[in-house]
């Protein structure tokens, strides 16, 4: 999410994906390598004990990757990001699906994240429904 740019609206998007690494070799973070160094390798990481950055090479894209998700959120401005009191942010109502699968997502990402950010994810998410629950009932315009 810190790699994401935020559109005219001020919102980021971000597709949490399965990947299929399969053999993977390792390659330095920031190569400019496009392509495996041999038919041995299906992909590449910066290191191999403990690596930071996978490569899924462009040719082997769509039989490697699988788009889940789409996740969403306002970008903060660098004034609220400096501590401005007045900050608040508006949230959209979700769909029924979007509001459904939150929950599928929180399991599937918790063994990648750690588990104080898991606690502020829930609280935010927990939040958010109570908020959308006591409001008017949607309207088609808005999803999460």
């Amino acid at each position: 999410a810190m790699l994401a740019n935020a559109d005219e609206n001020g919102e980021a998007h971000i597709v949490l994906c399965r990947v299929l690494m399969g053999r993977p070799e390792a390659i330095p973070a920031g190569s400019s390598q496009l392509h495996p160094s041999s038919d041995d390798y299906d992909s590449a990481v910066d290191n191999m004990q403990n690596p930071q950055w996978y490569v899924v090479w462009s040719k082997d894209m769509n039989t490697r990757i699988l788009p889940e998700y789409v996740v969403s959120f306002k970008c903060p401005s660098l004034h609220q990001m400096q501590g401005s009191s007045g900050a608040t942010s508006a949230l959209k109502k979700p769909s029924p699906v979007a509001r459904d699968m939150f929950p599928t997502l929180l399991a599937e990402i918790q063994r990648f994240v750690p588990s104080s950010k898991l606690e502020t994810l829930q609280g935010t998410y927990n939040r958010f429904k109570v908020n959308w629950c006591s409001s008017p009932s949607p309207s088609p315009s808005h999803s999460f």
